[in-house]
């Protein structure tokens, strides 16, 4: 029972962070691009961990890739992270996106935390109602929270 209501969870994170409802704006600004550019580095290995969490996290006997996946955002949130700390430190956030780098840093954070949590327990997999509960829906709220921030990048990033 455990196992459907957290697998639900990770369906309803998923559509939430779908649909994030981001004004769009003019690219164009070349501090925001640089930004911009950071973020959309990222941005594709996010979205493969994310997918492929959906997909094998939905397959009990796939466990082992289950647990790889998020281990993949895992690594991914922490190099986006490291990559806006960075330029943070190499120059100003323009006003315009200030809030936007400093809510995905944050994102990025807190999933690399709640995985860290959740791998630490020694679970071997994320849908177990057994081993780190409290740390597997920590880590899929999370996912689903760096996906929002990231989704609200879209007006900003190429094509």
């Amino acid at each position: 029972m455990a196992t459907r209501s957290i697998a639900a969870v990770i369906v309803a994170l998923t559509l939430t962070a779908c649909g994030s409802g981001a004004a769009t704006t003019e690219a164009g600004d070349p501090a925001v691009d640089e930004w911009a550019t950071i973020v959309a580095s990222h941005h594709g290995d996010w979205r493969e961990s994310v997918t492929d969490t959906d997909f094998f996290c939905a397959d009990s006997d796939a466990v082992d890739t289950c647990a790889a996946a998020y281990q993949s955002g895992g690594e991914a949130a922490e190099a986006l992270g490291k990559d806006l700390t960075a330029a943070q430190e190499g120059g100003e956030v323009p006003a315009e996106i200030a809030t936007l780098v400093a809510d995905t840093e944050a994102a990025a954070a807190g999933y690399s935390a709640a995985y860290e949590a959740w791998a630490a327990t020694g679970c071997a997999n994320p849908l177990s109602s057994h081993c780190g509960p409290d740390e597997a829906l920590a880590m899929f709220e999370a996912q689903g929270e760096l996906t929002r921030q990231l989704d609200a990048w879209k007006p900003h990033l190429p094509g």
